[in-house]
């Protein structure tokens, strides 16, 4: 879409990066230093899918799949439609329905570190790629 690309374009030109400095998502720290930790090199998306066109979510999970190794985890932190000013959201019913094919819910809910004077944003979704 030019003109989502354009007005991203021109926010960096200005500095205006709202998506940066957000403190780190509690579902990511868990993953990441929780017991087991997570191995390097597992699937990790904090907010991409939220901010596409219908057609690039489609071809964005296609493409995750297709590179997924069996038993790969993806984490995904997405803001809910009306979460965040310029974000478009994402439905958690259409994350899950996404998903699918190939892929098991682990878990789920909301993400507290992206919370914004109690309102609740942001969800977390943690995926287990079929072996």
């Amino acid at each position: 879409m030019p003109s989502r690309q354009l007005l991203f374009k021109t926010f960096y030109r200005l500095g205006f990066v709202p998506w940066d400095g957000h403190p780190l998502a509690h579902s990511m720290q868990n993953l990441i230093e929780g017991e087991p930790a997570l191995p390097a090199g597992r699937a990790l998306d904090i907010g991409c899918l939220h901010g596409m066109s219908p057609e690039d979510r489609d071809a964005y999970v296609r493409e995750v799949t297709a590179v997924s190794a069996p038993d790969a985890r993806l984490l995904l932190v997405a803001f809910v439609p009306g979460g965040s000013w310029g974000v478009p959201g994402i439905d958690p019913d259409e994350v899950q329905r996404r998903f699918a094919a190939g892929w098991t819910l682990l878990s789920s809910g909301s993400e507290p570190a992206m919370d914004h004077n109690g309102k609740d944003p942001a969800r977390h979704y943690l995926f287990q790629r079929a072996s």
